[in-house]
């Protein structure tokens, strides 16, 4: 059985697979609830929406729920200025990730440190060295800049991730990966140069 490997790097956009024909239907779109104060320092209700979902092109589709754009992230303001997910800086993002069945995602890397919950199903998380890991309702993973792919083997329904990103500043290792799956470039980069 081969596995595909798609080229990119932190600099280039990742090569997606086709989307998938006939998906069934993915879930609601994500209610999100805000809360703040007043003016007279009362807890209060901020938000309540559904945010809809984007579709990536591979069939998942991504859902950016909140941002902010510094850490220690301010708690004042309406500050719901969600940036793409490729593009974190200081900052934190929060969303949510659906996966459609059957779904093999590209092999990848991100430049974030990523808190990640299954919500719903299961899903098999792969790490460049071709070790898996099936991750059920409620468990949960830190990815932190590893190159990784995200399959669902299921039959039936959506799988949900929520997910929590905040740029990474520490010296970081790009590889670009050919469709043999070898690495053929390895390269060092600081992080705050490229952002």
């Amino acid at each position: 059985m081969s596995t595909s490997h798609y080229t990119y790097s932190v600099l280039s956009q990742i090569e997606l697979p086709q989307m998938a024909d006939n998906l069934p239907p993915r879930s609601n779109d994500t209610r999100l609830v805000v809360t703040g104060h007043d003016e007279k320092g009362s807890t209060i209700i901020v938000k309540d929406t559904c945010n809809q979902a984007n579709p990536v092109g591979d069939g998942a589709f991504l859902n950016p729920l909140w941002s902010s754009s510094d850490t220690p992230a301010p708690i004042e303001g309406d500050e719901q200025k969600v940036p793409d997910f490729a593009d974190v800086s200081k900052g934190s993002l929060f969303g949510t990730y659906d996966i459609p069945p059957h779904y093999k995602g590209a092999m990848h890397r991100t430049v974030t440190l990523d808190y990640i919950v299954v919500l719903k199903g299961q899903v098999v998380l792969t790490l460049e060295d071709g070790k898996r890991v099936t991750l059920a309702e409620g468990d949960t993973t830190v990815q932190r800049g590893t190159m990784h792919s995200w399959e669902n083997e299921s039959i039936t329904g959506l799988d949900l991730f929520l997910s929590c990103f905040r740029r990474n500043n520490l010296p970081f290792i790009t590889r670009l990966w050919s469709r043999t799956g070898r690495s053929s470039v390895h390269r060092s980069i600081k992080l705050t140069s490229i952002l």
